[in-house]
């Protein structure tokens, strides 16, 4: 080496490293709250597309919490890092093969074209009222465990109506990444449009409910000010 001359140092960081200086730098964890059919995974997926979010598919953290309470966890500091690689590599692999079920042998699609697998051509006569009435407990049990989360996070929470999305996505993704403090691109807008179909879905008239459960339904929405704009006989536009 010449005399007067400086020795550069090239700092090395093992993939480990580099992994915990990536997740060190998460500056919002998001978590959704919400009930079936309510397009949470078309938002999600929606956000999972964006170049600075990492959101996998129905990951369920509450359920897996106490995952993340062992005592090797904590004395190493490593629940954060923990959580964060899972949820990573849940993205990754949902976006590499699918949202289609595994057997032993690999995935699997047994969808036959043209027929009715998944589906049905007329209403569905529920003979058994049980299974409507279950579904009507569990979605205000739902809605009463938001609320309580709303009045706990407040500005924290945002609301996003299942058919603004499909409506007006450019707006409602406005309102996300504004919330989230992160930039949206106009191609970022568009190629998320494009999978949108033409209008929201109505699984509600499939079904046949009784002149009480409708009744019932609609008072119980009463009490919450994040269902004001929705009734049983028209949704919002």
């Amino acid at each position: 080496m010449p005399m007067g001359a400086v020795r550069e140092e090239t700092l090395f960081f093992s993939p480990a490293q580099n992994r915990f200086k990536l997740y060190d730098g998460v500056e919002t964890f998001v978590m959704f709250i919400g009930y079936p059919r309510s397009r949470h995974t078309l938002v999600a997926s929606f956000l999972d597309a964006h170049p600075e979010i990492i959101i996998p598919h129905e990951y369920d953290v509450l359920a897996r919490w106490k995952e993340y309470q062992s005592s090797d966890f904590k004395n190493k500091n490593l629940k954060k890092y923990v959580l964060f690689f899972n949820l990573h590599k849940l993205s990754t692999e949902q976006a590499m093969f699918g949202g289609n079920r595994a057997n032993n042998k690999g995935f699997y699609n047994y969808n036959v074209p043209g027929l009715w697998q998944g589906g049905y051509e007329k209403k569905i006569q529920i003979n058994n009222t049980t299974q409507l009435e279950h579904a009507i407990a569990s979605y205000f049990g739902k809605a009463a465990s938001n609320q309580r989360v709303r009045e706990r996070y407040g500005d924290a929470v945002i609301d996003i109506p299942g058919h603004e999305t499909v409506l007006r996505p450019k707006e409602t993704l406005q309102r996300l990444c504004d919330h989230l403090g992160v930039t949206c691109s106009e191609d970022y807008f568009e190629k998320c449009s494009r999978i949108l179909y033409g209008a929201p879905s109505v699984t509600r008239d499939k079904v046949v409910w009784t002149e009480e459960q409708k009744a019932r339904v609609t008072k119980m929405m009463k009490n919450y000010t994040f269902l004001k704009e929705y009734s049983f006989v028209k949704s919002p536009n």
